[in-house]
């Protein structure tokens, strides 16, 4: 039977030379080797996972943890709670609406908040986190470390929501500028443009009795474009920053106004004797456009970024709610033939445009320089 040799102490304890990291979702990457960031292993379907607290820095592990127990949450219970797009899809949502929702909360009071805490999130290329406010509840999210790819985004819709992340991993440094970065949107809907107006009608016809023609009706008004829905105060705190990523603001648009209906034609004079006639109904006029929806709103948005690696980029940008036009107004209806022929129409006026959205207070705690 053979015999197992143990190495002897000198041997045990001579150093390990450094060998690149090996970046495999199988078998799980021992503690000592160094995973990349920018590229997290895929998840395994069985046994452990790859934990995104265990390989973050010391520092934002602590800060999150510090985060959760202070409003009475067990960081231990969430350990275990992750998302991977590769695993759950490139479309994830996390919303109030427990049929919509890939995670349950993990604190809830009444409609004041609900909180979501995660070990890790992981988006890669092309994926997309939406978290949902749908009755304009405030949502809080608190993440170990979000990892998103280069392409990858993570928006939030509209209501009231803070966002609490330990590590913010974006795309690599070295990347070209035509590789869209990682992208936190936060961003709320636009207004419907409104309905265009009816046309109007044609004229009564002249007869034996009436021999002039009849006038077309006027085309109505377009319905006006509604409010882009405001972006309310929001928060996003990160601890640690690594790789490029930004941070759009982008408050809805207003809808377009709806144009004017066209006039109706005149109807045709009828027939009197030889080369006689009734006189053309005149033109309609035109309906006016409806006036463009105002930009959404936004509010307060207050940013707090403690450490940026070195290399790192943390761009913001941010936009008011675009205003929508105005309704074109509707065209005068054509007169109608006749002796003498009926007067076109009068043009709808146009529509006003909408004014633009209040622009955003940014708020900076700490920039991380």
């Amino acid at each position: 039977m053979p015999t197992k040799t143990l190495p002897d102490k000198a041997e045990a304890s001579a150093a390990v030379p450094d060998r690149p990291a090996v970046v495999s979702s199988w078998p799980r990457p021992a503690k000592n080797r160094v995973i990349d960031p920018f590229n997290p292993p895929l998840p395994r379907y069985s046994g452990p996972q790859t934990i995104a607290h265990e390989e973050m820095p010391a520092d934002a592990r602590a800060f999150m943890d510090r985060q959760l127990s202070f409003l009475g949450i067990d960081p231990e219970s969430f350990r275990r709670r992750w998302l991977d797009s590769a695993r759950h899809g490139s479309a994830i949502r996390i919303s109030w609406v427990p049929e919509r929702s890939f995670v349950e909360p993990a604190q809830t009071f009444r409609h004041t908040w609900v909180r979501y805490a995660l070990d890790g999130i992981v988006l890669r290329p092309g994926a997309e986190l939406t978290l949902e406010t749908p009755f304009g509840d405030p949502v809080e999210l608190y993440v170990h470390r979000l990892t998103l790819m280069e392409g990858a985004r993570l928006t939030v819709q509209g209501g009231a929501a803070r966002l609490v992340v330990g590590q913010l991993v974006g795309a690599r440094p070295e990347t070209a500028d035509s590789v869209e970065p990682a992208t936190l949107l936060l961003a709320s809907a636009d207004g419907r443009d409104g309905d265009p107006g009816a046309s109007g009608g044609t004229g009564p016809m002249g007869s034996l009795d009436r021999p002039d023609g009849g006038g077309g009706s006027g085309g109505s008004a377009g319905e006006p474009g509604l409010n882009g829905m405001p972006l309310r105060d929001m928060a996003v705190t990160v601890h640690t920053v690594t790789g490029r990523s930004r941070l759009l603001v982008r408050p809805g648009r207003g809808g377009n106004g709806g144009g004017g209906g066209n006039g109706g034609p005149g109807a045709y004079g009828h027939a009197i004797a030889l080369y006689r006639m009734g006189r053309g109904g005149d033109g309609g006029h035109g309906g006016e456009g409806g006036e463009g929806g105002a930009g959404g709103d936004a509010g307060l948005l207050r940013l707090d970024v403690h450490v940026r690696q070195p290399g790192s980029a943390f761009d913001l940008d941010v936009a008011d709610g675009a205003p929508g036009a105005g309704g074109a107004g509707g065209a005068g209806g054509a007169g109608g033939i006749g002796l003498p022929d009926g007067l076109t129409g009068h043009a709808g006026r146009d529509g006003a445009p909408g004014r633009p959205g209040r622009s955003a207070l940014v708020q900076w705690l700490r920039t991380g320089e």
